[in-house]
């Protein structure tokens, strides 16, 4: 049914599947925080009065017919008036692939996000730039301290020694990292 405007507490893309009637999303990308004190609330309905909540996409989405969405994208959904009486959709997380561009594209604005500031998020996008399992590495601004570990993974990793990384050497770095890396993140 319908939903008020609102950024999901995923961390990774999430599809919703149409399954019955129709459905109009519309979407629009984190406004910017330009600090702790400028946070808004994320959660239903939060952005309606702040005049931040200004859509930028808009979809109508059929039986049989799907939405992707990426984590923190703000969305709200309505069923049309002249609709059945009944829209069913369902949504399922996927690992793979990252949407490494988005996260990058708006990072200032995901680290100063509910997603990170209450948690649900933190370990897994640190995990993204330090390739260590969750909570292995202590966040540092010393760019020596970031230069040292990077070559030190980097090293471990390039197992033929040819000076430059392919995913099956990422793959093989990660899976014999201890602790084990989980299944779903390879």
């Amino acid at each position: 049914g319908a939903v008020l405007a609102h950024a999901d507490t995923y961390c990774i893309p999430a599809v919703s599947f149409q399954l019955r009637g129709r459905k109009t999303w519309r979407l629009m990308p984190p406004p910017p925080i330009p600090s702790v004190e400028g946070r808004y609330d994320a959660h239903d309905g939060g952005l309606y009065g702040t005049g931040l909540w200004q859509p930028s996409y808009e979809a109508s989405v059929g039986e049989g017919e799907a939405l992707i969405f990426f984590p923190n994208l703000f969305h709200e959904t309505f069923v049309p008036e002249d609709g059945p009486e009944c829209a069913v959709a369902a949504t399922f997380q996927f690992q793979h692939p990252v949407p490494v561009r988005y996260l990058r594209a708006f990072l200032p604005t995901h680290t100063m996000s509910h997603l990170y500031y209450e948690g649900h998020c933190r370990e897994l996008w640190h995990s993204y730039a330090t390739l260590k399992g969750p909570g292995t590495e202590e966040p540092t601004i010393d760019e020596a301290t970031h230069q040292r570990r990077a070559a030190k993974i980097f090293d471990k990793a390039d197992m033929n020694g040819d000076g430059r990384l392919v995913v099956d050497e990422i793959h093989a770095y990660l899976e014999a990292e201890e602790p084990p890396w989980e299944r779903w993140f390879l």
